[in-house]
């Protein structure tokens, strides 16, 4: 491939169509979108970089070779052979196979059932609610054993239960609806929720859906198609909010297990591996960190708030939150603490929502905190500001995985103490 052409004149740009290109409309203006069918690299400042599935807006083709094109408000030359007019597929056959076969594993069931504010919150959902749930049909997206499905059967008087399971874990879970004496009730689909055939639509969707940073492996995708498909006009989503929090923190138990340590291995400096354990240990979000409340450093604020009655999947594929947290607590910032909270309410009449909440001042869940390390730790004190934003973006290609970018910066008496910092977290397990 020959080298990218000059940067051309903005003033100049030809309006090119051809029998190639896509033509739509975006905010009233017409774009030639294109589509990335694979990554590329930028190797100077006149290139884009491209990931699958990005779409451009191709403004010149310079030659064969190189295109000018515009992805986000940021402009240089793709080469034209990474670009299809047509969206590539999503390639998830590989992770699907991994996820389903994950849950087909009775150790993470048994987990999920011996974490009793997870099991609480839906047992008591369903019993305060019973009048509402009683003699209606209930869809249980991704059952399991089969718990909450019985629940909603036995403790909420449905006349009917859907549990719909894609992984193997689906037999079990039919064996213990005839141990409870429920096959008249529950009724166990074994395939994948989108394969789905039920006998009617339902008055209420139960399901427990979230994960680490609340949306990761976007199981959440699943409970929206079985909404739009099944889902009474009246029905009810349960839970029916999410709120997902971030909030600066110190973490220096894990900075010296994984960092400090280096500085005096038996005696010896093994330093210069503290670089390369930031990029090992770090450049992936801690979803299993225990944060106490006398760790965050201010107050908490929310980055993302769900209504699943109303949710779109695009609320949930790309999500940017500005932020400004004011210091009130001297501490090393390490970096950034999250968590989430659902809601259980929608029910007429109800005023009294149940909530189940993995912060870090309730009772300890599964699902324990999130911890986003940055690299360099900082001491903060009262009246400093940390501002910034965080972007989390689904992956077009490996589509239950997200990418998190961190940008912040440290204010003191409306003075920067430190250059802007930009992190790139990946989040897959």
């Amino acid at each position: 491939m020959s080298a990218a052409p000059p940067v051309p004149n903005s003033d100049s740009l030809p309006e090119l169509l051809n029998d190639h290109c896509h033509v739509g409309e975006v905010n009233g203006t017409s774009k030639l979108l294109y589509y990335a069918k694979s990554d590329f690299i930028a190797i100077d400042s006149n290139q884009l970089p491209l990931e699958y599935g990005d779409c451009v807006n191709v403004l010149e083709q310079a030659n064969s070779e190189w295109w000018w094109a515009e992805l986000g408000g940021s402009y240089g030359y793709v080469p034209g052979n990474h670009l299809s007019p047509t969206p590539p597929e999503p390639i998830d056959q590989w992770e699907n196979e991994e996820y389903f076969g994950s849950y087909g594993n009775l150790k993470l069931h048994l987990e999920m059932l011996k974490d009793q504010p997870r099991m609480t919150a839906y047992q008591s959902a369903i019993k305060e609610a019973a009048h509402f749930i009683k003699d209606k049909v209930v869809l249980d997206v991704g059952c399991g054993t089969g718990i909450m499905s019985l629940l909603a059967a036995k403790v909420g008087g449905a006349k009917k239960v859907f549990g719909v399971e894609a992984s193997e874990i689906a037999e079990h879970a039919e064996a213990v609806v005839c141990q409870n004496s429920l096959e008249g009730v529950v009724s166990v689909f074994h395939c994948k929720m989108e394969e789905a055939v039920l006998p009617e639509k339902v008055d209420l969707i139960l399901s427990e859906w979230m994960g680490t940073f609340l949306i990761f492996e976007m199981m959440l995708e699943c409970v929206l198609i079985a909404r739009d498909k099944w889902l009474k006009p009246d029905g009810v989503m349960w839970p029916s909010h999410a709120t997902l929090y971030l909030v600066p923190c110190t973490a220096q138990q894990e900075y010296d297990d994984k960092i400090t340590f280096w500085k005096n291995v038996y005696g010896m400096d093994f330093s210069p591996l503290m670089y390369a354990s930031h990029d090992h240990f770090y450049s992936v979000p801690i979803y299993n960190h225990s944060l106490e409340s006398k760790d965050c450093l201010s107050d908490t604020k929310s980055i993302l708030k769900l209504h699943l009655k109303s949710t779109n999947l695009s609320d949930i594929e790309d999500i940017s939150s500005q932020f400004d947290y004011n210091i009130t607590k001297a501490g090393v910032m390490h970096g950034f603490a999250s968590w989430f909270q659902v809601e259980f309410s929608d029910i007429p009449s109800w005023e009294s929502p149940v909530i189940l909440s993995t912060g870090p001042d309730q009772p300890l869940t599964h699902w324990k905190q999130d911890l986003l390390m940055v690299d360099t730790p900082l001491e903060v004190f009262p009246g400093d500001h940390v501002i910034g934003s965080i972007r989390m973006t689904r992956n077009k290609r490996w589509r239950r995985h997200i990418k998190v970018n961190l940008t912040y910066q440290v204010m003191r008496n409306d003075q920067p103490i430190m250059e802007k910092n930009v992190k790139e977290f990946t989040l897959w397990k």
